[in-house]
C-alpha cells in the first residue's frame, strides 16, 4: 500500500512569497546595495497581482504594486532602486508581500523577508598601523593582508616576534578604493589572550582612525575588511 506524505503537503490557492533571491552579498565593501525582489507564486492560482512594501534599517517603507503573470512555483525578479553611500556597520533589508489577486494570503508564514548584511567601513588612508602586543607564545602569532581579489599584500609568518613584547607594523596600501581583509592568526586555536598572557593588538588608519580594537580574545583566527579611500586634498 501507498503511504500518506506526513506531515501532509499544505496548498493554498493565494499563496505569495518573496526574497532577494542571490542578487546581493551579506558583505559590501565599495559598493552600492542593489537588491532585487523575486517574488515567488506558491499558490494554486495564477498570481497576476500583488503589493510588495520594503524598507531599509526600518525607514519608512516603499510600496510596489506588482502586476504580471506567474504560475504555481514560478518566480518574477522586481529591479528597486540602488542605496548608495551607506554607512559602514551593520544593516537591515526588511520587504513582505500581501493582497495576491486583491486577497487575503492565505499562508502568512511566507509573507515577510529580511536580509542582514554589513558594509566594511572606509578609511582616507594609504597605510595602516599594526600594534600588537604579544602572549606568552609569540611564535603561534601570524597575520596577512589581502586585497579583494585575494592577493597577498603583506604578511608576517609564525616566529616573527618574540614572546610578551609590543611591536608596531607600518603597512603600504599599494591602491586606494580598493577594499582590504587584515586576518591574525593563531596556531594553536587560542588567540593571544588570555590564558598565556595578555595579548592585545589594533589596526589604525594613518591619522591614528581605529580600523579593529582587539582584545586578542579570538581562537585561531580574527579578520576586518575596510575600504581604502582616496586621501581628499585639503
Amino acid at each position: 500500500d501507498d503511504l500518506d506524505q506526513f506531515p501532509a503537503l499544505q496548498t493554498y490557492a493565494y499563496d505569495a512569497r518573496v526574497n532577494l533571491g542571490n542578487s546581493v552579498s551579506s558583505e559590501l565593501c565599495g559598493e552600492d546595495f542593489s537588491p532585487s525582489i523575486t517574488i515567488f507564486n506558491s499558490g494554486t492560482e495564477t498570481l497576476t497581482s500583488a503589493t510588495i512594501t520594503y524598507n531599509l534599517d526600518g525607514a519608512t517603507n516603499t510600496t510596489y504594486n506588482w502586476t504580471g503573470s506567474i504560475a504555481q512555483g514560478e518566480s518574477d525578479i522586481i529591479s528597486i532602486p540602488t542605496y548608495g553611500s551607506l554607512s559602514g556597520g551593520a544593516h537591515v533589508f526588511s520587504t513582505s508581500v500581501s493582497n495576491p489577486n486583491g486577497n487575503t494570503d492565505e499562508n502568512s508564514a511566507n509573507d515577510n523577508y529580511v536580509f542582514n548584511f554589513s558594509v566594511s567601513p572606509s578609511f582616507q588612508t594609504s597605510t595602516v598601523v599594526f600594534n600588537i602586543l604579544t602572549d606568552e607564545y609569540a611564535s603561534e602569532t601570524s597575520w596577512e593582508i589581502r586585497d579583494s581579489s585575494g592577493t597577498l599584500v603583506d604578511s608576517r609568518p609564525r616566529f616573527t616576534y618574540d614572546n610578551e613584547t609590543s611591536y608596531q607594523e607600518i603597512i603600504t596600501i599599494p591602491n586606494l578604493d580598493e577594499c582590504y581583509t587584515f586576518t591574525i592568526f593563531d596556531a594553536e586555536d587560542d588567540g593571544i589572550c588570555c590564558a598565556y598572557g595578555i595579548g592585545n593588538y589594533n589596526l589604525e588608519d594613518s591619522n591614528g582612525i581605529t580600523i579593529i580594537d582587539s582584545d586578542g580574545d579570538f581562537g585561531a583566527s580574527e579578520s576586518v575588511t575596510f575600504n581604502a579611500v582616496t586621501v581628499l586634498s585639503s
